[in-house]
């Protein structure tokens, strides 16, 4: 009864998902490889053929745009597993941004859309975002080679989102578009964050002023232009008393060496955070090719100048007072002086997020009006791939390499969705319990931290139900970055007894995840569940032969570069891992800012920065930047940091 029901299920699904089915054969470049595991059908296992399929897809995460509507969802999560995974981003905004942008060019359905867009991933929770960037950036990897969109099949197809046609270059112009399209918001998301965290009178009258001219509501953004100017001119005044203070007297009181070595580091902690992200500042003010506006200067020299010139001037006044209360009065002052234009929003009760949020969707909407005529310009006038490569270029994309990975087959999610795990960085640890030496501590945190950077993954999976569509890690090891020994999640585990750990074990070392893997085992696999399938009523010992025949064929996966786990989930086996990651450090951290993702911690940034060489002599020196298991173990990082020589990595000089 359960399989006859699962059987109508199926067919019902499949019936409804058959458009979409259809759209995917028409699209995809090599449709012998697509599998469909439609939601709401149950859990069923892998035909012998779908599973000869599965064991070749790349285990990156992919998407493909559709017109095609299918229980409101038109932007399907294309995983190692499936090409309609679940997919819990509210996503199908995005298919209405794109259509309306580059199928039925409707500027003002599109504006209304990305709006919308900007506005729920600012209130978005934090772990869902993240979730959903870490998707999308992995079908934005390489600007956006990871994308497919619906083609127009014929003329009596109406949802469509290229025209029919579009292959070859015409499609990789569309990709490239597609990815300008998302910088406009992944740019004003990562602005949102910087100045929700670092906000002051200067950016918001920099924000009420520049859209308010001529407008309306013109007198706010006056009125914040001359309190911002009052703010500054403070600044300066009780600076410049400070300094006058200091030429008129050079008698040190040595009593008060120790309350000025105080003030100058609670300055300098003060004063880190806006000095840390001074460049960052400085492309939120940019407007075109003005580098500097006057609310930018009045905002560096208050942040970045008068610092510096506080903490050195500062010091000598407390250190010139004769009395204790007046030092103390003295340093109390000096930190005032900093605070001032941080302190006037609130005193003024201007709501910062508000402000800098309404200025973000003008500033997204400006500059939404240039692709738009850069869109039309290309209809009128047919553009080529290098054309949009240097447009993509001049606005600031970079072409990110990063993969999301689900190494089994859980739904995508954040942490609001009910019975999920969570979805954060997750720190490899050994246990600090003496009696449990073998035992490991993988717990998620808010930030990455150096014990979330893994340089290679190891994992195969559980031999018991090798066609099962819910597949499961029987073995797992994992490397550190920095580190040589080896972390043992599952050693042996549900691998097999049969299994024993040798040179000549099958093993797939996944050198790029986006491509096709190279399974060069699930052949002989399929066949040994054909014949176990001809069987009528198997008995324990064929079943058990099939496992050993199964555990001598279940190969071992390897990915290596800088990866994190964002998902984990364990009984006996795991039953859930999501990793994400990039080539090389510098790639894992690039995107990580660019697409407003977790905050990496002094220690993780270090460590990127200085494992970030030797990837680069791996690809110089012809091994490539993630290459085989055996030549990453032969580099000079297992040996520890070494100095590149200058005279023979020339290139490098400097880093």
């Amino acid at each position: 009864k359960q399989v006859k029901e699962l059987q109508k299920i199926h067919e019902k699904n499949s019936k409804k998902y058959k458009p979409l089915e259809e759209a995917y054969k028409y699209d995809e470049g090599k449709p012998e490889s697509l599998v469909f595991l439609h939601p709401k059908q149950g859990r069923r296992n892998y035909t012998l053929e779908e599973l000869s399929r599965v064991r070749q897809r790349p285990f990156a995460s992919k998407i493909y745009i559709s017109g095609t509507n299918v229980d409101f969802q038109t932007v399907w999560l294309r995983t190692h597993w499936s090409d309609n995974a679940p997919y819990s981003a509210p996503s199908r905004r995005i298919r209405d941004y794109v259509k309306a942008t580059i199928t039925s060019i409707n500027k003002t359905a599109a504006k209304s859309i990305l709006a919308d867009l900007l506005t729920a991933w600012f209130e978005m929770e934090r772990s869902n975002y993240c979730s959903m960037a870490c998707t999308l950036a992995s079908a934005l990897s390489e600007n956006g080679k990871n994308v497919l969109f619906e083609e127009q099949r014929n003329r009596d197809h109406q949802n469509y989102i290229i025209p029919q046609g579009t292959t070859g270059d015409k499609f990789r112009i569309e990709q490239l578009r597609f990815t300008h399209l998302m910088h406009i918001l992944f740019t004003k998301q990562s602005h949102e964050r910087l100045i929700r965290d670092n906000c002051n009178m200067f950016r918001l009258a920099h924000c009420l002023r520049k859209h308010s001219k001529g407008q309306k509501d013109e007198a706010v953004g006056t009125f914040a232009f001359v309190a911002s100017v009052v703010a500054f001119a403070t600044q300066m005044v009780l600076t410049t008393y400070v300094i006058i203070e200091n030429i008129n007297s050079f008698k040190i009181n040595v009593q008060m060496v120790p309350l000025a070595f105080l003030t100058i580091l609670l300055s300098a902690l003060l004063s880190w955070p806006e000095l840390r992200c001074a460049e960052d500042i400085r492309k939120f003010y940019k407007d075109g090719d003005r580098l500097f506006s006057i609310m930018s200067i009045f905002d560096g020299i208050s942040n970045v100048v008068l610092p510096i010139v506080l903490i050195v001037a500062g010091a000598l006044v407390i250190l010139l007072q004769d009395g204790f209360i007046e030092a103390v009065l003295n340093s109390t002052a000096l930190l005032f002086v900093l605070e001032i234009d941080d302190m006037l929003p609130t005193i003024l009760d201007l709501d910062g997020v508000s402000i800098v949020r309404n200025y973000l969707i003008k500033e997204c909407l400006d500059e939404f009006k240039v692709v738009m005529a850069t869109i039309e310009n290309d209809q009128r006038k047919q553009t080529n791939v290098q054309t949009m490569m240097r447009r993509l270029e001049s606005a600031g994309v970079e072409p990110i390499e990063f993969s999301d990975m689900l190494l089994t087959n859980a739904k995508e999610s954040g942490n609001d969705i009910p019975g999920t795990s969570t979805f954060a960085p997750y720190q490899v640890l050994r246990s600090d319990d003496k009696n449990e030496t073998e035992s490991l501590d993988i717990s998620n945190s808010n930030f990455i931290t150096r014990h979330c950077l893994l340089k290679r993954i190891e994992w195969a999976y559980t031999i018991g139900f090798p066609t099962s569509t819910d597949a499961r890690i029987g073995y797992l090891k994992m490397w550190k970055l920095g580190e040589e020994e080896p972390y043992e999640v599952i050693e042996k585990g549900l691998r097999g007894e049969s299994y024993q750990k040798s040179a000549e074990e099958p093993k797939v070392d996944i050198t790029c995840t986006h491509q096709p893997t190279e399974d060069k085992f699930h052949l002989n696999l399929v066949e040994i569940m054909e014949n176990y399938n001809k069987i009528d009523d198997p008995s324990k010992e064929d079943k058990e032969k099939m496992r050993k025949n199964v555990d001598r064929l279940n190969q071992t996966y390897s990915i290596h570069g800088v990866f994190m786990i964002t998902a984990f989930e364990m009984s006996e086996a795991v039953l859930k891992l999501r990793v994400c990651g990039s080539k090389t450090p510098q790639g894992f951290a690039d995107a990580m800012d660019y697409y407003s993702m977790w905050d990496l911690d002094t220690s993780a940034a270090r460590l990127l920065r200085e494992k970030q060489p030797l990837y680069d002599r791996l690809e110089e020196n012809g091994i490539g930047r993630l290459g085989s298991v055996s030549k990453l173990e032969q580099t000079p990082e297992m040996e520890g940091p070494k100095e590149i020589d200058d005279d023979e990595y020339g290139e490098h000089k400097g880093v």
